[in-house]
C-alpha cells in the first residue's frame, strides 16, 4: 500500500514537472537587426528547434523560410505589430514578419517555472509612477530608436537607471538619480503620452520624469519569497512520505510475523 501511495505521488509530481512547449511571440522588429539567415527551408517551429540546439533561445522568423537565431533580447524598441503582417505557413493565426520586418519567437511552457512566473507576474504588475515635470535642459542626448514610455523605462532599467525622462513622441533619456533642481509646474508638461493619453509626456521645453512604483518592487519580492518556500515544502513532503512508507512497511512486517506465530501456535495445539 505504501508503494502505491509513493508511486501515485511520484506520478503527480512528474506530471506537474513536465511541461508542454508553446511558442511565445516576443515582438516585431526591423529586419536590419539580424544578419544572414540559416541554410535550408525551415518552418517556424523547426527554426526555433535549430536555434535552441545551437544555444540560442530566440528565433527571428519571416515567411516563407527566413530563420535567424538570436542569443538575447534586442535592446532596440519593437516595431508596431501591424508591420509584421505575413501569416506563418503552419499557423496563419500567428504573424511571421513583414515586408521589412521579422517576428521574434521563443518557446515557453504551459506549466511555468518559478523564473517564468516571476517575470510574468512582474510584467503584469508594473505600474508607472509620475515623478515630476522638469526643464529639458537638465537632460542630454536622447536614446536612439523610437521607444514608447514603458519601453523607455525598461531600456533605462536594463542600463542600471531607475528613472526615465520622456517627451512625446519618442524622446527617451535615462536618469541615474533624482534631479536636485526644482520641478516645473505640471501644466508645462501638457503633451499626452501616445500609449496612454491620461498621462503627461513632456511639453514644448520640458520632459516628464517617470519610474516604476514601489508596488512593482514589492510584488517582485513577494513572488521571490513565495518561490523560495516551494523547495523546502517539496523536501518536507518527500521526507514525510519516506517515513510514512517505512512505518507502514514495519507495521506490515510485524503483522505478518504475528500472524505466523499465531499459526505455528495453533498447529502445535492441534498436534497436542
Amino acid at each position: 500500500m505504501a508503494a502505491v501511495y509513493l508511486a501515485t505521488l511520484l506520478v503527480i509530481l512528474a506530471e506537474h514537472a513536465s511541461s508542454k512547449e508553446e511558442l511565445k511571440y516576443m515582438g516585431c522588429y526591423n529586419m536590419s537587426l539580424v544578419g544572414k539567415r540559416l541554410d535550408g527551408q525551415p518552418k517556424l517551429v523547426q527554426c526555433l528547434d535549430l536555434c535552441r540546439e545551437s544555444g540560442n533561445e530566440l528565433a527571428a522568423y519571416r515567411t516563407p523560410h527566413f530563420c535567424h537565431c538570436v542569443q538575447k533580447m534586442f535592446k532596440f524598441p519593437a516595431e508596431d505589430d501591424k508591420e509584421c503582417s505575413f501569416p506563418c505557413q503552419e499557423d496563419n493565426t500567428k504573424s511571421c514578419g513583414g515586408a521589412r520586418t521579422i517576428s521574434l519567437y521563443s518557446k515557453t511552457y504551459t506549466n511555468q517555472t518559478h523564473s517564468d512566473l516571476r517575470t510574468e507576474h512582474a510584467s503584469n504588475k508594473k505600474k508607472l509612477k509620475y515623478v515630476g515635470c522638469y526643464n529639458m535642459g537638465l537632460v542630454g542626448k536622447r536614446l536612439e530608436g523610437q521607444p514608447k514610455l514603458v519601453q523607455c523605462l525598461d531600456l533605462c532599467r536594463e542600463s542600471g537607471n531607475e528613472l526615465a525622462a520622456y517627451r512625446t513622441p519618442h524622446f527617451c533619456h535615462c536618469v541615474h538619480k533624482m534631479f536636485e533642481f526644482p520641478a516645473e509646474d505640471d501644466k508645462k508638461c501638457s503633451f499626452r503620452c501616445q500609449e496612454d493619453n491620461t498621462k503627461s509626456c513632456g511639453g514644448a521645453r520640458t520632459i516628464s520624469l517617470y519610474e516604476y512604483s514601489e508596488t512593482y518592487t514589492n510584488d517582485l519580492n513577494a513572488v521571490s519569497h513565495h518561490g523560495s518556500n516551494i523547495i523546502p515544502l517539496i523536501l518536507f513532503i518527500g521526507v514525510v512520505t519516506f517515513f510514512i512508507s517505512i512505518s507502514v512497511l514495519i507495521i506490515s512486517l510485524a503483522f505478518c510475523r504475528s500472524r505466523r506465530e499465531l499459526r505455528i501456535e495453533h498447529q502445535q495445539l492441534s498436534l497436542s
